[in-house]
């Protein structure tokens, strides 16, 4: 049986990368890094990944909620925010999970291994 997926939230400070962590084990499966604090309107989200092994099993979904839960619990952590710059995959997650999408102003290549 595998070993559950555990979520868990490293700040980074003000400013600077937030990030949720997906591990199974000793393993990162995923991550989602977003920056900026509550008083900065560019809180976007500019990275997220999920091992390619582990995709379509909600690991992404999971990440987004729970930093949105964080960013609940910390005043200082403003909840992550679509890019208008996504990939195919990322603008169809931003679509699937909801929120505010703003338009899409770019497309990136998928370049991220672990």
């Amino acid at each position: 049986m595998p070993k559950p997926i555990k979520y868990q939230y490293d700040e980074g400070g003000p400013d600077v990368d937030h990030r949720i962590n997906a591990r199974q084990g000793h393993s990162t499966v995923g991550f989602l890094a977003w920056q900026g604090n509550t008083t900065d309107k560019y809180n976007h989200v500019h990275a997220v990944y999920v091992r390619p092994d582990m995709q379509r099993k909600g690991i992404a979904t999971k990440m987004w909620k729970h930093a949105h839960y964080i960013s609940e619990q910390f005043e200082s952590v403003a909840p992550p925010r679509h890019s208008p710059t996504r990939t195919n995959d990322g603008d169809a997650w931003a679509r699937a999970v909801g929120g505010d999408i703003p338009p899409k102003k770019g497309t990136l290549p998928m370049t991220w291994e672990l």
